[in-house]
């Protein structure tokens, strides 16, 4: 079961403004789709978002290969925190913002008004919701695929 919807019209924006974006570039290359991730089973590591300020949302993520271990269990790589920095946040709405979450898919989008942007994702645990605001740029840490 996953918490809120990240609105599925925003998709379309999301792919085609994804290399507009500083910093997005640098998460396409890293992760190797050729898109932008849409982050599914991210963890929100670390969010400090309140409207009138700038903010943040970080995420603790990686690329699923496809192949599975001894054990059964999918591999991963390419295992990153990827963070989405606001210059200014303008209009807030999440839930569940005391307890870390785990990201179901999230999109990126321009506002209709041209003003800046929307950052939307739903969740299978914890923190879900949407944040609009201006100067959004990504940051990418590589880092490596020790345990939560």
């Amino acid at each position: 079961m996953t918490h809120g919807s990240a609105d599925r019209r925003d998709g379309q924006d999301h792919m085609a403004m994804q290399g507009a974006l500083p910093g997005a570039g640098a998460v396409i290359d890293w992760f190797g789709l050729g898109r932008m991730p849409r982050f599914h089973d991210a963890e929100v590591c670390e969010h400090d978002l309140e409207t009138g300020r700038h903010g943040h949302l970080k995420l603790r993520t990686w690329r699923m290969t496809g192949r599975v271990d001894p054990k059964g269990f999918y591999i991963t790589d390419r295992h990153a925190v990827v963070t989405l920095t606001f210059a200014q946040v303008t209009r807030l709405e999440l839930e569940d913002a005391e307890t870390p979450g785990i990201v179901g898919s999230l999109t990126l989008s321009r506002l209709e008004d041209g003003s800046g942007h929307r950052v939307v994702w739903d969740s299978s645990w914890g923190i879900w919701g949407s944040v609009e605001g201006q100067g959004l740029s990504l940051t990418l840490e590589p880092m490596d695929a020790s345990p939560l």
